[in-house]
Protein backbone atom coordinates (compact mmCIF):
# COMPACT_ATOMS: atom_id res chain seq x y z
CA UNK A 1 0.00 0.00 0.00
CA UNK A 2 1.26 3.49 -0.82
CA UNK A 3 2.38 5.96 1.88
CA UNK A 4 3.93 3.17 3.92
CA UNK A 5 0.55 1.80 4.88
CA UNK A 6 -0.53 5.10 6.46
CA UNK A 7 -3.85 6.55 5.36
CA UNK A 8 -3.74 10.24 4.33
CA UNK A 9 -5.71 12.69 6.44
CA UNK A 10 -7.58 14.03 3.39
CA UNK A 11 -9.16 12.35 0.37
CA UNK A 12 -6.67 12.42 -2.51
CA UNK A 13 -6.75 11.44 -6.18
CA UNK A 14 -7.95 7.88 -6.72
CA UNK A 15 -9.63 7.77 -3.34
CA UNK A 16 -13.30 7.81 -2.46
CA UNK A 17 -15.22 8.34 0.74
CA UNK A 18 -18.76 7.82 1.93
CA UNK A 19 -20.56 9.00 5.05
CA UNK A 20 -23.12 6.73 6.70
CA UNK A 21 -25.27 9.10 8.70
CA UNK A 22 -28.84 8.55 7.54
CA UNK A 23 -31.42 5.79 7.52
CA UNK A 24 -30.81 2.59 5.52
CA UNK A 25 -33.75 1.07 3.66
CA UNK A 26 -32.03 -1.49 1.41
CA UNK A 27 -30.35 -3.61 4.10
CA UNK A 28 -31.99 -3.28 7.51
CA UNK A 29 -31.28 -6.83 8.69
CA UNK A 30 -34.90 -7.54 9.47
CA UNK A 31 -35.48 -4.09 10.94
CA UNK A 32 -32.57 -4.43 13.37
CA UNK A 33 -30.91 -1.30 11.93
CA UNK A 34 -33.01 1.76 11.13
CA UNK A 35 -30.16 4.28 11.29
CA UNK A 36 -26.44 4.45 10.60
CA UNK A 37 -26.02 6.62 13.70
CA UNK A 38 -24.81 3.83 15.96
CA UNK A 39 -24.81 3.65 19.72
CA UNK A 40 -21.51 3.13 21.63
CA UNK A 41 -19.96 -0.31 20.89
CA UNK A 42 -22.60 -1.03 18.24
CA UNK A 43 -21.59 -2.23 14.77
CA UNK A 44 -23.28 -2.73 11.40
CA UNK A 45 -22.24 -4.61 8.26
CA UNK A 46 -21.92 -2.35 5.23
CA UNK A 47 -21.83 -3.86 1.73
CA UNK A 48 -19.86 -1.75 -0.71
CA UNK A 49 -21.73 -3.17 -3.70
CA UNK A 50 -25.05 -1.93 -2.32
CA UNK A 51 -24.19 1.73 -1.88
CA UNK A 52 -25.64 2.75 -5.24
CA UNK A 53 -29.10 1.71 -4.06
CA UNK A 54 -28.78 2.30 -0.30
CA UNK A 55 -30.26 5.33 1.41
CA UNK A 56 -28.68 7.26 4.25
CA UNK A 57 -25.27 7.30 2.51
CA UNK A 58 -23.52 10.29 0.93
CA UNK A 59 -20.28 10.43 -1.06
CA UNK A 60 -18.69 7.83 -3.34
CA UNK A 61 -21.36 5.22 -4.07
CA UNK A 62 -20.43 3.97 -7.55
CA UNK A 63 -19.14 0.50 -8.51
CA UNK A 64 -15.62 -0.89 -8.53
CA UNK A 65 -13.61 -1.51 -11.68
CA UNK A 66 -12.62 -5.02 -12.70
CA UNK A 67 -9.07 -6.20 -12.03
CA UNK A 68 -8.22 -3.53 -9.46
CA UNK A 69 -7.06 -3.85 -5.86
CA UNK A 70 -9.07 -1.84 -3.35
CA UNK A 71 -8.44 -0.92 0.26
CA UNK A 72 -11.08 0.13 2.75
CA UNK A 73 -11.00 1.53 6.25
CA UNK A 74 -13.53 3.34 8.42
CA UNK A 75 -13.82 5.62 11.42
CA UNK A 76 -16.65 6.94 13.55
CA UNK A 77 -18.00 10.48 13.50
CA UNK A 78 -19.33 12.41 16.47
CA UNK A 79 -22.63 14.27 16.57
CA UNK A 80 -20.97 17.23 14.81
CA UNK A 81 -19.66 15.10 11.94
CA UNK A 82 -16.05 15.23 13.09
CA UNK A 83 -13.79 12.14 13.32
CA UNK A 84 -14.24 10.56 16.74
CA UNK A 85 -12.39 7.23 16.51
CA UNK A 86 -9.25 5.65 15.14
CA UNK A 87 -9.21 3.96 11.74
CA UNK A 88 -10.38 0.35 11.63
CA UNK A 89 -8.26 -2.50 10.37
CA UNK A 90 -7.81 -2.10 6.60
CA UNK A 91 -9.86 -4.50 4.47
CA UNK A 92 -8.49 -5.24 1.00
CA UNK A 93 -9.38 -7.32 -2.01
CA UNK A 94 -8.95 -7.74 -5.77
CA UNK A 95 -11.87 -7.82 -8.18
CA UNK A 96 -11.54 -11.06 -10.14
CA UNK A 97 -13.15 -12.92 -13.02
CA UNK A 98 -14.64 -16.38 -13.34
CA UNK A 99 -16.91 -18.48 -15.55
CA UNK A 100 -20.44 -19.56 -14.59
CA UNK A 101 -20.71 -16.32 -12.66
CA UNK A 102 -23.08 -13.56 -11.60
CA UNK A 103 -23.32 -9.85 -12.26
CA UNK A 104 -24.58 -7.18 -9.88
CA UNK A 105 -27.84 -5.34 -10.38
CA UNK A 106 -25.75 -2.30 -11.33
CA UNK A 107 -24.25 -4.19 -14.26
CA UNK A 108 -27.61 -5.37 -15.58
CA UNK A 109 -29.10 -1.91 -15.08
CA UNK A 110 -26.40 -0.40 -17.30
CA UNK A 111 -26.32 -3.19 -19.92
CA UNK A 112 -29.92 -3.78 -20.96
CA UNK A 113 -28.69 -4.57 -24.47
CA UNK A 114 -27.03 -7.72 -23.07
CA UNK A 115 -30.08 -9.07 -21.22
CA UNK A 116 -30.62 -12.75 -22.13
CA UNK A 117 -34.43 -12.48 -21.89
CA UNK A 118 -37.17 -10.16 -23.14
CA UNK A 119 -39.34 -10.39 -20.02
CA UNK A 120 -38.98 -11.05 -16.29
CA UNK A 121 -41.57 -12.48 -13.88
CA UNK A 122 -41.70 -11.03 -10.36
CA UNK A 123 -44.22 -12.81 -8.19
CA UNK A 124 -47.04 -13.63 -10.58
CA UNK A 125 -46.64 -10.53 -12.75
CA UNK A 126 -44.73 -10.55 -16.04
CA UNK A 127 -42.76 -7.42 -16.95
CA UNK A 128 -41.18 -6.60 -20.29
CA UNK A 129 -37.44 -5.97 -20.31
CA UNK A 130 -38.16 -2.27 -20.75
CA UNK A 131 -40.43 -2.27 -17.69
CA UNK A 132 -37.87 -4.18 -15.62
CA UNK A 133 -35.22 -1.64 -16.58
CA UNK A 134 -37.54 1.15 -15.44
CA UNK A 135 -37.93 -0.67 -12.10
CA UNK A 136 -34.13 -0.72 -11.79
CA UNK A 137 -34.22 3.09 -11.99
CA UNK A 138 -36.81 3.38 -9.22
CA UNK A 139 -35.49 4.68 -5.90
CA UNK A 140 -36.01 2.34 -2.95
CA UNK A 141 -37.33 5.15 -0.74
CA UNK A 142 -38.26 2.83 2.10
CA UNK A 143 -40.22 0.37 -0.06
CA UNK A 144 -38.90 -3.14 0.51
CA UNK A 145 -40.73 -4.37 -2.59
CA UNK A 146 -38.51 -2.19 -4.79
CA UNK A 147 -35.24 -3.30 -3.21
CA UNK A 148 -36.33 -6.94 -3.39
CA UNK A 149 -37.37 -6.53 -7.02
CA UNK A 150 -33.97 -5.06 -7.91
CA UNK A 151 -32.13 -8.09 -6.59
CA UNK A 152 -34.71 -10.57 -7.89
CA UNK A 153 -34.48 -9.18 -11.42
CA UNK A 154 -30.69 -9.39 -11.29
CA UNK A 155 -30.76 -12.95 -9.96
CA UNK A 156 -33.14 -14.11 -12.68
CA UNK A 157 -31.06 -12.40 -15.37
CA UNK A 158 -27.92 -14.09 -14.00
CA UNK A 159 -29.58 -17.50 -14.11
CA UNK A 160 -30.94 -16.91 -17.60
CA UNK A 161 -27.39 -15.93 -18.56
CA UNK A 162 -26.03 -19.31 -17.40
CA UNK A 163 -25.26 -18.94 -13.69
CA UNK A 164 -25.86 -22.02 -11.52
CA UNK A 165 -29.16 -21.26 -9.70
CA UNK A 166 -28.70 -23.70 -6.80
CA UNK A 167 -27.61 -21.18 -4.16
CA UNK A 168 -30.43 -18.75 -4.97
CA UNK A 169 -33.31 -21.13 -5.77
CA UNK A 170 -34.92 -21.06 -2.32
CA UNK A 171 -34.64 -17.28 -1.96
CA UNK A 172 -36.06 -16.73 -5.46
CA UNK A 173 -39.03 -18.98 -4.74
CA UNK A 174 -39.67 -17.25 -1.41
CA UNK A 175 -39.35 -13.80 -3.00
CA UNK A 176 -41.84 -14.66 -5.73
CA UNK A 177 -44.26 -16.03 -3.14
CA UNK A 178 -43.94 -12.88 -1.00
CA UNK A 179 -44.44 -10.54 -3.95
CA UNK A 180 -47.42 -12.44 -5.32
CA UNK A 181 -49.67 -10.20 -7.41
CA UNK A 182 -48.14 -6.92 -6.18
CA UNK A 183 -47.05 -4.69 -9.06
CA UNK A 184 -43.64 -3.10 -8.48
CA UNK A 185 -43.30 0.70 -8.66
CA UNK A 186 -43.20 2.71 -10.81
CA UNK A 187 -45.10 0.25 -13.02
CA UNK A 188 -47.59 -0.20 -10.17
CA UNK A 189 -48.05 0.92 -6.58
CA UNK A 190 -47.15 -2.24 -4.65
CA UNK A 191 -45.50 -1.93 -1.24
CA UNK A 192 -43.78 -4.22 1.26
CA UNK A 193 -42.20 -3.08 4.51
CA UNK A 194 -38.39 -3.49 4.44
CA UNK A 195 -38.53 -5.69 7.55
CA UNK A 196 -40.43 -8.27 5.48
CA UNK A 197 -37.99 -8.24 2.57
CA UNK A 198 -34.53 -7.49 3.96
CA UNK A 199 -33.53 -11.12 4.61
CA UNK A 200 -34.50 -12.25 1.11
CA UNK A 201 -32.99 -9.12 -0.44
CA UNK A 202 -29.74 -9.88 1.36
CA UNK A 203 -29.72 -13.50 0.19
CA UNK A 204 -30.24 -12.51 -3.43
CA UNK A 205 -27.72 -9.70 -3.13
CA UNK A 206 -25.14 -12.21 -1.86
CA UNK A 207 -25.85 -14.38 -4.90
CA UNK A 208 -25.58 -11.50 -7.36
CA UNK A 209 -22.38 -10.23 -5.77
CA UNK A 210 -20.77 -13.67 -5.77
CA UNK A 211 -20.67 -14.16 -2.00
CA UNK A 212 -22.76 -17.30 -2.55
CA UNK A 213 -23.25 -19.32 -5.70
CA UNK A 214 -20.78 -19.58 -8.58
CA UNK A 215 -19.03 -16.26 -7.90
CA UNK A 216 -19.01 -12.74 -9.29
CA UNK A 217 -18.10 -12.07 -12.92
CA UNK A 218 -15.18 -9.74 -13.47
CA UNK A 219 -14.35 -9.96 -17.14
CA UNK A 220 -17.15 -7.68 -18.26
CA UNK A 221 -17.26 -4.38 -20.15
CA UNK A 222 -17.70 -2.47 -16.90
CA UNK A 223 -18.94 1.06 -16.69
CA UNK A 224 -16.24 3.69 -15.99
CA UNK A 225 -17.46 3.76 -12.39
CA UNK A 226 -18.23 0.30 -11.12
CA UNK A 227 -18.39 -1.25 -7.64
CA UNK A 228 -17.60 -4.94 -7.93
CA UNK A 229 -18.21 -7.84 -5.57
CA UNK A 230 -16.02 -6.59 -2.71
CA UNK A 231 -17.74 -6.41 0.64
CA UNK A 232 -16.28 -4.97 3.81
CA UNK A 233 -17.11 -4.95 7.52
CA UNK A 234 -17.24 -1.43 8.95
CA UNK A 235 -17.21 -0.90 12.67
Amino acid sequence: MASGGVWPTDVTGGMGAAEFTGQPTLNTFGGQFTTFQLAPNQSVVVEIGDLLQETGVAGTTDELQYGQSYYFTAFGLDENGSPASDLTVTVSGLTTSSTNCTYTQGYWKNHEELWPVTSVTLGSVVYTAAQADIIFDESVSGNGLVSLAHQLIAAKLNIANGADPTAAAAAIAAADALIGALVVPPIGAGYLHPSLTSTLTQSLDDFNNGVTGPGHCGNVPAEPKTWGGIKALYR
